[in-house]
């Protein structure tokens, strides 16, 4: 666990998205990290609805954060019918809290959806393969 500092207390303010980006991508291969597993804000029938999610991979250049899920999730119905979500990262030890938001993708039977699949581990598939979705 990182030791409480003062992260973006020397950080020009023009600099902050920058710093910002690149705390949440070294998140991504350190699940001991406190941003490996932020909340993923979507919107419902019945209003706002959040869950903890799995931070796979970011892509600062793209602005993208990845994560995976089950297709028959709710989260992917919601996103598909309104694309817009909210990242919430905290880490209590560092006392930071930082929020991205913007428009989501859903891949699924594409090269992007593809790739991942085949990148995934036998025993991560068979968190997406059983014969119930999610929540159900």
């Amino acid at each position: 666990m990182h030791a409480p500092q003062k992260i973006l207390e020397d950080t020009p303010l023009a600099s902050i998205p920058e710093a910002a980006w690149r705390l949440v991508s070294e998140a991504v291969h350190s699940a001991k990290d406190p941003f490996h597993t932020p909340c993923l804000a979507t919107i419902g029938e019945f209003g706002p609805a959040q869950r903890t999610v799995v931070l796979r991979d970011v892509n600062e250049k793209e602005r993208m954060l990845v994560c995976h899920t089950d297709r028959r999730s709710a989260k992917v119905a919601e996103l598909v019918s309104d694309d817009r979500s909210s990242w919430l990262f905290y880490d209590r030890e560092r006392k930071l809290q930082l929020r991205f938001c913007g428009a989501t993708t859903v891949h699924t039977a594409d090269a992007l959806a593809d790739s991942r699949w085949a990148a995934t581990r036998e025993l991560g598939r068979a968190c997406y393969t059983s014969r119930q979705g999610p929540g159900v």
